[in-house]
């Protein structure tokens, strides 16, 4: 059916002949080096993208894209994930200071003035909206990449040519091809 993308070998149904499944079974293997992902160094020694790693190679070892050609973008993936963790923890942790200086201020043996409490305050907020910034620009390279990633799988599955219609020859070209001249 015309503007679907055709599917790996592995999900189709039995409507292919044992040689067409062979030929997409190559066509699919011709688009992988056959090396595994290895993990940088530096993914390697944050807890964080350690464990993002190895959670989407897991997850692309199950479909069969376990691949070398993914590895830069994988590890990449995992760092920028670390970092938004990272971010996230230190606008939490400004969050509690901001709750600790409430806090504190309303405590009667407070000696905060009025004036440095609210610039105290002012500043915790702008850097939790620095954080945020950042946090936004890592999220939307997050998002890129694993759109990217995607369209990377489903691109490497529509490069694998289609099933081959044979037609049945009628009338003349049958005779031609049954003769041997077609």
């Amino acid at each position: 059916m015309a503007g679907r993308n055709p599917k790996p070998l592995v999900l189709l149904d039995g409507h292919l002949t044992k040689k067409q499944k062979e030929e997409r079974e190559q066509a699919e293997k011709r688009l992988l080096t056959g090396t595994a992902m290895k993990i940088w160094p530096s993914v390697k020694e944050n807890k964080y993208a350690k464990k993002e790693f190895v959670r989407v190679q897991r997850l692309l070892r199950k479909i069969g894209k376990d691949d070398a050609l993914y590895e830069n973008i994988i590890n990449r993936y995992a760092m920028i994930t670390a970092e938004c963790l990272e971010f996230e923890e230190r606008q939490a942790a400004f969050f509690k200071g901001i709750e600790e200086l409430r806090e504190s201020r309303a405590s009667p043996d407070s000696d905060l003035t009025d004036s440095q409490y609210y610039k105290l305050l002012h500043k915790m907020q702008e850097n939790i909206i620095k954080l945020d910034k950042q946090l936004q620009a890592k999220r939307s390279m997050m998002l890129s990449i694993e759109k990217e990633n995607a369209l990377t799988i489903s691109a490497s599955i529509r490069t694998v040519p289609p099933k081959k219609e044979e037609k049945e020859l009628t009338g003349i070209a049958a005779f031609r091809q049954r003769r041997g001249e077609g």
